[in-house]
């Protein structure tokens, strides 16, 4: 019987400081909830800056918008973002935990996360970079190839 290794996701992996020696060796996924409120960080005794470890040993990091089965909005995502990127993440890097790695982590990456011909594409344009910094605006939102905003 042939053994086939089953890839292995942690969600809302607030204390995955505590296993990253174990998720390095088997390259196991990481989906952050929602970082921003500070009394979680402290609780679980979280240290962002230890993401960046974990992708540099190539493992796929995403980021989700809802915790505890609540959705809490887009910003959340995008602040989650931020506070990774103020933790040493290249910008470039939590681009891809936010398009590429949750698309290849859903098995769908040969559809949507990335922009190259043939795949889906919704698309915002900012007046700065939205990892970089809070005064980042959306400019245009383009879906389904057209112009919505």
């Amino acid at each position: 019987m042939e053994e086939k290794q089953v890839p292995f996701v942690l969600v809302d992996g607030y204390e995955f400081g505590d296993v990253i020696e174990d998720m390095k060796r088997q390259h196991t996924g990481l989906i952050l909830g929602n970082v921003n409120d500070g009394s979680r960080i402290a609780k679980h005794g979280m240290d962002l800056g230890k993401i960046k470890e974990l992708a540099e040993n190539g493992n796929k990091i995403a980021f989700t918008n809802s915790s505890s089965g609540s959705s809490e909005g887009r910003e959340v995502f995008l602040w989650t973002a931020i506070e990774v990127f103020r933790a040493g993440v290249d910008a470039e890097e939590v681009v891809k935990m936010m398009t590429i790695h949750p698309a290849a982590m859903l098995g769908v990456g040969d559809r949507i996360g990335a922009l190259r011909e043939g795949m889906d594409a919704d698309l915002s344009i900012y007046t700065g970079h939205p990892v970089k910094t809070y005064a980042a605006r959306v400019k245009h939102s383009i879906i389904n190839g057209e112009v919505v905003f």
